[in-house]
């Protein structure tokens, strides 16, 4: 694996609702995206105003599958 790679320095935990993909990584730095509108995820809303609310309830939804070590 290369060492540019984000999961080369960090565990990554995921969650997946109907629309969006939410990544979190071991310094606590989360990534949104909206895969029906973006397959390719290129497109970063973890800090867009307009999707605070789904950042907040795929965050709550991960940290209840997959609590912080």
């Amino acid at each position: 694996m290369s060492p540019t790679f984000p999961n080369a320095r960090t565990d990554l935990t995921r969650i997946l609702d109907a629309e969006h993909h939410h990544i979190r990584n071991g310094f606590g730095t989360e990534q949104l995206f909206n895969y029906v509108v973006d397959p390719a995820e290129h497109t970063d809303l973890a800090l867009a105003p307009a999707h605070q609310a789904a950042v907040a309830q795929l965050r709550d939804s991960l940290a209840r599958v997959a609590p912080r070590r």
